[in-house]
Parts: C-alpha cells; sequence; structure tokens
C-alpha cells in the first residue's frame, strides 16, 4: 500500500516510526537519568553534531561535558536505518527494549524493508541558539530560539505550559 501511494508517503510513515522510536529512547533515559550521564557503549555527538562512541577511558569526561549548566555533549537517540553509527551491543538492545511498546520494528528501515532509511542518531538535548527572554504581565512573554529539529512545544512543556489539544487559534 505504501508503494502505491508514492514515495512522499513512505517517507512520512518512516518518519512517525523513527520518531515513535527515537521519543521512546528519550523518555526511558529520562525516566532512568541518562538524559546528562552518558555509558561506555552509548553514542555521544558535540555540540557540532560529530557523533563518536563513548569508551569506557573518557566516559567520566563526557558525563561532565554533558552535565547540565555545561552542556558541551549530549547523548543521542537512534533514528533506525542503515547508515546509522551503532552503539555496542548492551546499548543497543536497551534501546530496542525501550522502544518495545511502540510496535515499530527497527527491521523496517533497513536494506530494502518498505521504511528503508540511512537513519541516524540525533541529539537528546539541544542548547538555545540564545539566552531565553522571559517578560511577566499579561498576557507573559517567552522568546527563545532553538536549532533546526528541536521543537518550542517540548520546551514549553518542561516549562509545565498547558498545551492546547487543538491550536489552531
Amino acid at each position: 500500500a505504501l508503494a502505491a501511494a508514492g514515495d512522499p508517503l513512505r517517507k512520512l510513515a518512516a518518519s512517525a516510526g523513527q520518531s515513535a522510536i527515537f521519543n521512546a529512547v528519550l523518555d526511558a533515559r529520562a525516566a532512568t537519568g541518562l538524559l546528562h550521564r552518558v555509558r561506555p557503549g552509548d553514542i555521544a555527538c558535540t555540540t557540532r553534531g560529530a557523533p563518536f562512541t563513548v569508551t569506557a577511558e573518557d566516559v567520566d569526561d563526557v558525563c561532565r561535558r554533558a552535565a547540565p549548566g555545561t552542556l558541551d555533549a549530549f547523548a543521542t537517540g537512534p533514528l533506525p536505518g542503515d547508515a546509522r553509527m551503532q552503539p555496542e551491543p548492551a546499548v543497543l538492545a536497551e534501546e530496542h527494549a525501550w522502544s518495545a511498546a511502540t510496535g515499530v520494528d527497527w527491521s523496517w528501515f533497513s536494506g530494502s524493508a518498505p521504511l528503508a532509511s540511512p537513519g541516524e542518531r540525533r541529539p537528546l538535548l539541544f542548547v538555545f541558539k540564545e539566552p531565553p527572554r522571559f517578560e511577566p504581565g499579561e498576557p507573559a512573554w517567552l522568546e527563545f530560539a532553538l536549532p533546526s529539529g528541536a521543537y518550542a512545544t517540548e520546551v514549553l512543556d518542561q516549562l509545565g505550559v498547558a498545551i492546547p489539544a487543538d491550536r489552531r487559534g
């Protein structure tokens, strides 16, 4: 059915499936205290987005760099596919387990599978492009700039702002 619908629908379905997996891994890392911590075998990235495998020798340094207030390195999450860097097998197995409840099979994104994708690793956290500015009052004013791929709704959610289900205005 996806092939008959064309490439745009296939890409949309692949993106939605990858997002479900990424979000499940993000939520699990947050719940287990691993947003600002990495382990040997994790894939982390620099502020410029360059991915690297965390080794036992550099785990303490990368954890220091990933700490709140520093944010010079970030843990990453998966967008499944063929070309992305793979974490060590134990970390990969954990990511598969964390994302199992989504019902999305990672194999759907590889080789000649229906949702084949190159995949990638993306940082779990972002640094604001500019410092946020808040002006209290009626109405309150909040201004911030995010890098591409980051969502303003996530910032508002983290601040405890209720996002209406119907945002048409």
